[in-house]
């Protein structure tokens, strides 16, 4: 059985997500393991030793090294042969964009490699376990987060779901937003007729070609209104 680890301080905030939805149900089916490691609980002091003030006098706290590499070590990789089994990532502002492409990529990554998740807090991880043991770092945007836990539940939840048995239609994915670099096109349902706005007579005709092809008129213009940076892309 695949494993996906998290190294966190706030474990509930992991489980709680992973629990909910599409996801949720996925894990409950045991085909995935995720499982929560605190690094307080690999530290003599607790909680109150898991970071210290960093060297030459910047605000906050760090997360230490040595801490971080007993969580690793003890509560991860004694299941493994070495850290090269695994993938180890990094939420982190200088990270590498995450997309959809990078998404599909940890996707196939993830049917060689077991994945581990460090999740930030406070000033962030010392950059000598970085160094030694990340092997992925990723930014989910240009904005900071609390923690590494919102950023790293981002990133499995987008990256599952382009898994076949995760959404309860396949071809959900592959119709989103991003793919091919364009918007979906608006949805419609019941009533037909809101407050005065009707439903296209094209998704009522039918006809599935002309249906299809208003779609992808559609997935261009809602893409050229809201996001023409990503027109520039296309065909990536």
């Amino acid at each position: 059985m695949r494993k996906i680890w998290f190294i966190t301080l706030f474990p509930d905030l992991i489980k709680e997500f992973l629990s909910q939805g599409v996801i949720g149900k996925y894990f409950s089916e045991g085909e995935v393991e995720f499982i929560t490691l605190n690094p307080s609980d690999y530290c003599q002091k607790g909680f109150k030793g898991v970071d210290s003030a960093p060297y030459g006098g910047s605000p906050g706290m760090v997360l230490r090294a040595d801490i971080l590499f007993n969580c690793l070590n003890e509560g991860v990789l004694r299941h493994y042969t070495s850290i090269n089994d695994l993938h180890v990532i990094y939420p982190t502002p200088r990270g590498k964009q995450w997309s959809n492409l990078e998404a599909k990529k940890l996707l196939l990554e993830f049917e060689q490699k077991d994945i581990v998740f460090i999740c930030g807090r406070y000033e962030g991880v010392d950059e000598r376990f970085l160094q030694k043991y990340v092997t992925m770092e990723f930014s989910i945007g240009d904005y900071v987060l609390s923690g590494g836990e919102l950023a790293a539940t981002i990133m499995l939840d987008t990256t599952l779901r382009f898994k076949e048995s995760v959404l309860g239609n396949s071809l959900s994915a592959k119709c989103d937003s991003f793919e091919g670099n364009l918007l979906d096109s608006p949805k419609y349902t019941r009533p037909r007729i809101f407050q005065g706005l009707k439903v296209p007579d094209i998704l009522l005709s039918g006809n599935h070609q002309k249906i299809a092809e208003y779609d992808e008129q559609q997935r261009h213009e809602q893409t050229l209104k809201f996001r023409p940076d990503l027109l520039k892309n296309i065909g990536e």
